[in-house]
Order: structure tokens, then C-alpha cells, then sequence
């Protein structure tokens, strides 16, 4: 009887530890894998990051390209102005000019 019970005892204790050998190996698979997940998501939110940056990036380009367009045709408008003006203003003085002599 006893020599039974105590076998049994011994039994019944070492499922209990290989049940719990198993669960801490399924435990240990389960965390591996979640690691590679969030390794994975890691790695997908910095591109989607860089991503972002360079269309940002390529945003303030085109907007710097388009104003720079528009600040040189400004200027060459303002320069072609000039340029008319200074023309008028000496022939106007070559005109006086030659009606004085």
C-alpha cells in the first residue's frame, strides 16, 4: 500500500514538473515569436518613417523650386523693366541733347 502510494505520489509529481517543462518551452516559442513581431514592426514603422520624411522632403523641394521659379521670372520682369527704362530716359536725353544744338 504505501510503496504504491508513494510511486504514485512520484508519478503524479513528475507529470506535474514535464507539464510545466512543456508549458515554459511553449511560453519560450510564443515570447521568440512575439520578439520577431515586434522586431518586424520595428523595422516596418522606421520605413514607413523614412517614407514620410523624403515625401516631406520632396514637398519643400518642389515648393522651393516652384518660389525660386517665381522669385527669378520676378526679377527678370523687374531687371527687363529697368533695362526699358533706362533706354526711354537716354534717348529721351540724346533727343533733348540734339534739339539743344
Amino acid at each position: 500500500g504505501g510503496r504504491e502510494e508513494a510511486t504514485r505520489a512520484e508519478e503524479g509529481r513528475t507529470k506535474q514538473v514535464n507539464a510545466a517543462k512543456f508549458r515554459a518551452e511553449q511560453l519560450r516559442c510564443e515570447l521568440r515569436e512575439a520578439e520577431a513581431r515586434v522586431k518586424t514592426d520595428r523595422h516596418w514603422l522606421a520605413r514607413q518613417l523614412a517614407a514620410e520624411a523624403a515625401r516631406k522632403r520632396q514637398e519643400m523641394d518642389e515648393a522651393f523650386e516652384a518660389e525660386s521659379a517665381e522669385l527669378r521670372m520676378a526679377h527678370g520682369l523687374e531687371a527687363e523693366a529697368l533695362r526699358a527704362g533706362r533706354e526711354r530716359t537716354t534717348s529721351e536725353l540724346r533727343a533733348r541733347h540734339g534739339e539743344a544744338r
